[in-house]
């Protein structure tokens, strides 16, 4: 079975020191709940760089929604800013890092991928 969030994250792990400025240093945690409880994705930004991990730690930034809105987040069947003005989303911490994930995530689908170069 696909998992459109699984797939994301494991695309961020190959995404180059160029697409984020190696100015950024910060950690966002994303909380996804669902009917089993919660997975949390670990995001370590760190001289353009993106780790990513399944560690349940304190982040600069902590985001929390259900796994199935995140999901078509990543598939670009939804839009960040929306569900934050839905309340479908909520941020805790630095805010800012919040608008940094809505550059990481896709635009809808046919729309032209921003990520990736010479397209």
């Amino acid at each position: 079975m696909r998992n459109p969030t699984a797939e994301f994250f494991d695309g961020l792990r190959q995404v180059g020191p160029n697409t984020l400025s190696k100015a950024i240093s910060a950690t966002i945690r994303i909380d996804l709940a669902h009917r089993g409880g919660r997975d949390c994705w670990f995001l370590a930004l760190d001289g353009g760089r993106i780790r990513v991990s399944h560690e349940d730690r304190t982040a600069d930034c902590v985001v929390r929604t259900e796994a199935a809105l995140f999901d078509r987040l990543v598939t670009g069947e939804a839009n960040l800013v929306a569900a934050l003005l839905r309340n479908q989303i909520t941020v805790e911490g630095d805010v800012a890092l919040n608008m940094l994930l809505r550059r990481l995530l896709p635009g809808p689908p046919g729309a032209h991928d921003s990520r990736v170069a010479g397209r």
